[in-house]
């Protein structure tokens, strides 16, 4: 159940996205300023944190996972992107902040965003204006943009707040 503070999030109403794809690194995990590639396993966990082996911590705030889950309780399908080498940290990372849950969809490959997105396009019988994009990552939602998806860039973590502003976009822009 939503407080006060997260009304934005109360109501969705026309149409809504089939899938929510969400970069992981900076829109859902905070590693505190270095990637999360640069951290050094093994991790620990403590409450709500995730230290690696010099002491970096890595969280999600509570705000994102009230975001998570609304996303989540209105039956659109979600996933979290990620290009990366290192897919062993990424995913040990989603186990140990218990975010796998979210997560119907998790793409975590060596292969460019824009190619994971026309593999999840072409797997799971989208069109590109059933996808809307969030990440934090500059000139990334201008890519897929290009491509025809309705695309959010966020200079935070995902929180209420921008999930509303993203929602509203996506409902602003389809043809």
């Amino acid at each position: 159940m939503l407080d006060k503070k997260h009304a934005e999030l109360e109501s969705l109403e026309g149409s809504k996205p089939k899938l929510v794809v969400l970069g992981l690194d900076g829109c859902i995990l905070d590693c505190g300023g270095p990637s999360f590639t640069q951290l050094c396993p093994p991790f620990e966990r403590d409450a709500n944190e995730v230290y690696d082996s010099n002491d970096n911590p890595v969280r999600v705030a509570e705000k994102t996972k009230i975001g998570l889950q609304w996303l989540f309780d209105q039956d659109i399908v979600l996933c979290v992107l990620c290009s990366t080498a290192r897919s062993d940290i990424a995913r040990q990372l989603l186990r140990d902040l218990d975010l796998e849950s979210y997560f119907q969809i998790v793409s975590i490959t060596t292969d460019s965003p824009k190619n994971q997105i026309k593999d999840l396009k072409k797997s799971h019988g989208l069109e590109f204006d059933d996808i809307l994009y969030i990440d934090h990552v500059a000139n990334r939602p201008q890519d897929m943009e290009s491509m025809g998806i309705i695309a959010y860039e966020t200079n935070d973590l995902l929180n209420p707040k921008n999930i509303r502003q993203a929602m509203d976009l996506y409902l602003e822009n389809l043809p």
